[in-house]
């Protein structure tokens, strides 16, 4: 179900202040075993990402094999137990793609259905809670999101890991040396989307955003030549279910920033847990054009690797807390294209800046042209350096 044609380097999560930046990738990921006995609950829970994500499949699949109708009878041939992990999740996603057709109508109720996902998705996230590494990573963050929620969020909003993501990344790092950890947390190899990307919309988007973000699909899918199309899937108990095991990749549109100085974040290309973030501050075709980017596979335009020829970053003028969101990627990284100022994907030239209130340019600019200029800033539409690219990813 997922086509992994092209590998794009890139870093795990982004978010924009009139435009966006990079995770703080020295915050969640670099985490140690916890001496300390932290617990939500009296129980602590030790179990790794891979024996939790298991468990929930089993789940799920136990439950649809005690269903009357024909949904559950595409993998019922082979006990559960004798099943591997790929054909578990090849099962789920099978269920998946079964469930969200238009032409499948379930025989059970609808309402029950969801009842018993959304009490599953529950129950994970309350064990994850009880996870000593997940308590840490809580622990450092911004606690501003509910305990109940499936994401734990830091840098004022600007970087959304999924709890389940915190065991994944430590469970496959734990066995590798200490070079290889840190280029795993600083670089994603992530695969492009296939020719349908699912999408959902959470309880907290409004009517406004719907509306905003669809005309910013079309416009991509255009520029794309309709190499690939947005498709909304329903907001149910099951899919929210397996995209909190990781088991389907779909886009989950929120609406859930309340941080002003924050536009919106999302993750980069396809990838588990993946997330479109939009602020109520801003709700606007420009900002979801930025995030969608990024959700397709597209970098900041300021961060490539070979910037420094194309324009200066003013050090000095950046505040502090924000200047890794100005850090310029490795060679590793894939950009496409030449360098285009007027991309969706460049930042401001007074992003983040420490004195937005001087008319001294010296002061004001975190970004200037290589002669000190400063740039129109593009917040309407698509560059033709932007078609161009999109056209050189999903060809």
């Amino acid at each position: 179900m997922i086509k992994t044609k092209k590998l794009i380097a890139a870093f795990a999560m982004v978010c924009i202040w009139a435009g966006c930046s990079k995770m703080d990738v020295q915050g969640p990921y670099e985490l140690e075993q916890s001496t300390q006995q932290l617990q939500v609950n009296d129980t602590i829970c030790t179990l790794s990402y891979s024996e939790i994500k298991n468990k929930y499949i089993d789940i799920a699949l136990e439950h649809e094999l005690n269903k009357p109708n024909e949904s559950s009878l595409r993998f019922a041939k082979q006990a559960i137990t004798e099943m591997t992990i790929d054909e578990k999740i090849n099962a789920i996603q099978s269920l998946t793609e079964q469930k969200n057709s238009t032409s499948f109508k379930s025989t059970n109720n609808d309402v029950s259905e969801d009842e018993f996902y959304n009490l599953q998705t529950a129950n994970l996230i309350e064990e994850l809670n009880r996870n000593p590494l997940v308590i840490e990573a809580i622990e450092r963050s911004d606690k501003t999101e509910p305990l109940e929620s499936m994401i734990i969020s830091y840098n004022g909003g600007d970087s959304l890991v999924s709890k389940m993501k915190v065991l994944q990344h430590i469970e496959e790092n734990q066995n590798t040396n200490t070079q290889t950890k840190t280029r795993s947390v600083r670089l994603w190899l992530t695969a492009r989307w296939g020719n349908e990307i699912h999408y959902r919309f959470t309880e907290s988007v409004s009517s406004k955003l719907k509306d905003t973000i669809k005309l910013a699909m079309e416009e991509w899918q255009s520029a794309a030549n309709y190499k690939f199309s947005f498709k909304e899937i329903a907001n149910s108990g099951w899919n929210k279910f397996v995209w909190a095991i990781g088991c389907y990749y779909h886009i989950r549109v929120a609406q859930q920033i309340d941080n002003p100085a924050l536009a919106g974040c999302a993750s980069i290309g396809c990838v588990p847990w993946s997330n479109c973030n939009i602020s109520s501050y801003s709700i606007k075709k420009g900002t979801c054009l930025h995030e969608l980017g990024h959700n397709l596979g597209l970098l900041h335009e300021h961060q490539r690797a070979d910037r420094d020829n194309y324009i200066t970053i003013k050090w000095d003028n950046i505040k502090d807390e924000y200047k890794i969101h100005f850090s310029k990627m490795s060679i590793l990284s894939e950009s496409y294209g030449e360098f285009d100022i007027n991309s969706i994907m460049m930042y401001s030239s007074t992003a983040f800046s420490k004195n937005t209130n001087t008319v001294n340019p010296s002061l004001k600019y975190t970004i200037t042209k290589k002669d000190g200029t400063n740039y129109i800033y593009n917040r309407k539409n698509l560059s033709e350096g932007d078609k161009k690219n999109i056209k050189l990813i999903y060809k």
